[in-house]
């Protein structure tokens, strides 16, 4: 039997109670549609206030809503380039973004009701156009801080990681989450209440995930930073894959295969731009991290002072370790279906599943056999939606997490150090074959949750007033977002 979380939607064995998906506490009431409604980005409320207005509404919808042609749909890899390509930004910084990630201060914002109820003309935009118009208009800015300006090519990238990014984690219960992917995002409604749709969502993520990284790029400047040697040759080796994946797909230039791959309406030139910005803001927190991070005496001060709200979260020194566990999941191929629906598989089918599983995991360990590169792998192989995107990653599992039995007995072993590898074989869940595993981590969960608090309250602090000292302006106006045909990919 199986159950669906009442918070992400994913199919989950029966019997669990927490989600390996979303990691939600299933016996904890899902929030109220009113209250996570209710959550709003103050610096973005305050942008779109002095930006947007009726009149530019109603000469955007004029110019954007134009009926697009009918094109054969193009078979699109771009999810997967996309991820593998852009996922490497991160993974350079394995650490660094996670923490980011983790604390909500990437950028992602769900909603900005303020602006989209303050504008009911806005529930009728499509910012979507045709391609000759999203090339013509690639350089236009739409946003700027600081020293710095936001160009529509250079958001296409921002909006579309969004989209692939959320297709490749919910990609099997979209439909229950009731997004069809062979309509116009922007005919799709995200808020109920509100009548926001996916494409304003997507937007608003975009732009707020463009600000946390110009942020950081315009402190980097104004502390004179520089990326070194190693940092600044990551730019060229991205550049140069991103060249060679254009040759292996056939395009006759790299410029072609972004724009017809991966982001449409965008260039070389707009995309690297995209990865400079977020490796150098990365790289310069980087550089701040030692000093943000708590030293052991204020982990343990910050506990004793929150130890009884701890307890209650089930965070005390008595609850055990998170363990961090990166894999990649082969799917068994072939089998037979019963009557019953359930499909069985032969000896010999089990066996040619382990045996791609072994030769990928031996050619990993043969050729510098890093996390960094355990996660690109993750991200271009891996069957399980949950975490492909994500580097394979699932972070602060516990025992008794309620992940397969084999699976979880495999991250406890208290012999387990980091960098251990191995095969587990999945029977149990709707996707079987063999996990490809890496262990990421392990550390007391009272640490862990100490140090992240202290962390995110310094570091929410010191962006707080970086992005009161660098406020960003946008001219909704001048958006125009690319097409793509979500259907093939």
């Amino acid at each position: 039997m199986s159950m669906i979380c009442k918070f992400c939607f994913a199919e989950l064995e029966d019997g669990v109670t927490v989600c390996p998906v979303c990691g939600k506490d299933l016996t904890e009431e899902a929030p109220a549609e009113e209250t996570v409604a209710e959550e709003i980005t103050e610096s973005a409320e305050e942008t779109a206030e002095e930006t947007f207005t009726e009149e530019t509404a109603e000469e955007t919808a004029e110019e954007e809503t134009e009926e697009l042609p009918a094109e054969p749909k193009k078979k699109r890899k771009g999810l997967k380039i996309a991820l593998a390509v852009v996922g490497a930004v991160v993974l350079a910084v394995v650490l660094v973004g996670a923490v980011l990630h983790f604390m909500g201060l990437g950028g992602k914002v769900m909603h900005n009701l303020k602006f989209w109820r303050a504008n009911d003309i806005s529930y009728k935009l499509s910012y979507t156009v045709k391609d000759a118009t999203a090339e013509k208009k690639a350089d236009t800015v739409v946003a700027t801080l600081g020293n710095h300006t936001l160009t529509n090519g250079e958001l296409q990238a921002y909006y579309w990681m969004n989209v692939y990014e959320f297709l490749d984690y919910y990609g099997y219960y979209l439909s229950m989450m009731g997004v069809d992917i062979t309509k116009p995002l922007s005919d799709q409604i995200y808020d109920e209440k509100t009548g926001l749709t996916y494409q304003q969502m997507f937007l608003s993520n975009a732009l707020q995930d463009w600000r946390t990284y110009a942020t950081l790029l315009q402190m980097s400047e104004d502390a004179n930073f520089t990326l070194n040697e190693e940092q600044q040759a990551y730019l060229t080796e991205v550049e140069d894959q991103l060249k060679k994946m254009a040759e292996e797909y056939k395009y006759a230039d790299v410029e072609t295969f972004i724009d017809k791959e991966m982001f449409p309406g965008s260039s070389l030139a707009h995309y690297m731009q995209y990865v400079k910005t977020n490796h150098v803001g990365l790289s310069y927190y980087d550089t701040l991290y030692v000093d943000l991070m708590p030293n052991a005496e204020e982990i343990e001060a910050y506990y004793t002072a929150h130890e009884a709200e701890f307890k209650e979260k089930k965070f005390s020194k008595e609850d055990g370790n998170y363990y961090g566990v990166r894999h990649i999941l082969v799917e068994i191929e072939g089998g037979t279906q019963g009557s019953d629906g359930v499909k069985t598989y032969t000896d010999a089918e089990w066996e040619a599943c382990r045996a791609k599983a072994q030769k990928m995991l031996d050619d990993f360990l043969a050729n510098d056999p890093t996390e960094e590169k355990f996660a690109e792998l993750a991200t271009l192989n891996s069957a399980d939606p949950g975490s492909a995107g994500n580097g394979g990653l699932y972070s602060k599992l516990t025992k008794d997490y309620g992940f397969i039995e084999d699976f979880e007995n495999w991250y406890v072993d208290e012999s387990r150090q980091v960098g251990d590898t191995g095969l587990v074989k999945n029977t149990q869940s709707s996707v079987q074959g063999y996990h490809i595993m890496y262990f990421a981590s392990s550390e007391p969960i009272w640490q862990y949750e100490s140090q992240s608090a202290v962390l995110s309250e310094r570091t929410s602090a010191m962006m707080d007033e970086a992005k009161a000292k660098w406020p960003m302006e946008v001219n909704y106006k001048n958006i125009v977002l690319g097409n793509v045909d979500l259907s093939a990919e």
